[in-house]
C-alpha cells in the first residue's frame, strides 16, 4: 500500500499524521497573526467588501467527491470578498487581499484558461475528485471542469492555487450561520 509522501509501509501513518498536524498548526498560528489571505506588503491591502455587495464572483471554484465525500465552493469577488460554502451548511467570509487576487489572475494567464476546452472527462473511480473551475476577467467567461485522474497540466498550478484559498478561507475564515 503507498500513502502520501512516498510512505510506503502501513507503520509510517502515525508519522505522516504528525507531520501534517505539525504543518497545520504553523499555518494556523501564521494565520492568526497575519489575518485572512494577507500579503506581507501591507500596502497592497484591499478595502475589505461584503461579499454580498460585490456582485458576481469573478472566480466560483467547486470540488467534489474523493474518499471524503468533500463538496466546496469558493467564491472569489473582484470587490475583496470571499464565501467558501462546505457540504455540512457552513460558510465562511473572509477578505482576499490585492495581492492574492493578482497572483490568481497570474495562475490563471498562466493556464492559458481562456483557450483550455471546457471538459476533460476522466473515468469513474471512487476517489476521484471533479473540479469546475469559472472565470470571469478582460469581458470573457469561461469554465473548465475535469476530473483528478484526468486534470491537465496546466491547471495543475491553479488548481494547487485555488486548493490553498479553500484551506486559508476555512482556517481563517469568519464563520457565518448556514
Amino acid at each position: 500500500m503507498k500513502f502520501h509522501g512516498g510512505c510506503t509501509a502501513p507503520g509510517n501513518r502515525l508519522s505522516h499524521h504528525i507531520l501534517v498536524t505539525g504543518c497545520l498548526a504553523l499555518l494556523a498560528a501564521a494565520l492568526a497573526f497575519g489575518g485572512c489571505l494577507q500579503s506581507d506588503n501591507t500596502t497592497t491591502v484591499a478595502p475589505i467588501v461584503p461579499p454580498a455587495e460585490s456582485g458576481d464572483p469573478f472566480i466560483v471554484y467547486q470540488r467534489s467527491g474523493g474518499l471524503t465525500g468533500m463538496d466546496d465552493r469558493l467564491c472569489i469577488y473582484s470587490g475583496g470578498g470571499c464565501e467558501l460554502y462546505r457540504k455540512n451548511g457552513v460558510k465562511y467570509t473572509c477578505p482576499v487581499f490585492s495581492l492574492k487576487l493578482r497572483r490568481l489572475e497570474q495562475s490563471f494567464e498562466d493556464a492559458g484558461f481562456f483557450s483550455l476546452p471546457a471538459e476533460y472527462p476522466g473515468s469513474p473511480q471512487a476517489n476521484a475528485v471533479r473540479y469546475s473551475i469559472d472565470y470571469m476577467a478582460k469581458g470573457l467567461k469561461h469554465r473548465v471542469t475535469a476530473c483528478s485522474d484526468s486534470l491537465p497540466d496546466p491547471l495543475v498550478p491553479l488548481v494547487r492555487e485555488l486548493d490553498q484559498c479553500v484551506l486559508l478561507v476555512s482556517i481563517a475564515g469568519v464563520r457565518a450561520q448556514p
